[in-house]
């Protein structure tokens, strides 16, 4: 093997191990959120925090390493509370960035019309990049529909 594809490899494995601590510091952040109150109107049944995933493998791109951690829809997505014909909800970005229906429901039911933000994926991600000298240097930048978020 060429030393050019031996560093390949260190870093990909590098990046693995980083990922896998994301993905954690992720989970550790949403399940502290979650914990932080009782839902009254709605039952909980676990998919958000099961939704958590990682890319399979990450990849080396114009020297450059590319992953992606997410969350998957068929656990993470809600039909909409606001009536038929609506899109989808996302649980994990709405417990990012909160919400307020209250005007729309004419209701201020705490933690379902009104919600605050819980910015969990910054905190993870801020976390992970103060502690990036841990895994060579690795920087995370959040993408969120083709713009960065973080």
């Amino acid at each position: 093997m060429d030393i050019e594809k031996e560093i390949e490899m260190l870093l990909l494995n590098q990046m693995n191990a980083a990922l896998l601590k994301l993905k954690s510091y992720i989970e550790q952040e949403l399940h502290s959120s979650l914990s932080s109150y009782t839902p009254s109107v709605y039952k909980r049944t676990g998919a958000t925090m099961a939704s958590v995933y990682i890319s399979k493998s990450p990849k080396m791109v114009n020297g450059e390493i590319s992953a992606e951690i997410g969350f998957l829809d068929f656990l993470a997505n809600h039909d909409s509370v606001m009536g038929e014909n609506q899109p989808q909800g996302s649980t994990p970005w709405l417990l990012e960035v909160g919400w307020d229906i209250s005007k729309k429901t004419g209701r201020t039911r705490p933690f379902f019309d009104i919600h605050p933000d819980y910015r969990y994926i910054k905190k993870a991600v801020d976390r992970f990049n103060s502690e990036s000298a841990m895994y060579g240097g690795i920087q995370v930048n959040v993408y969120v529909d083709g713009n960065i978020y973080i």
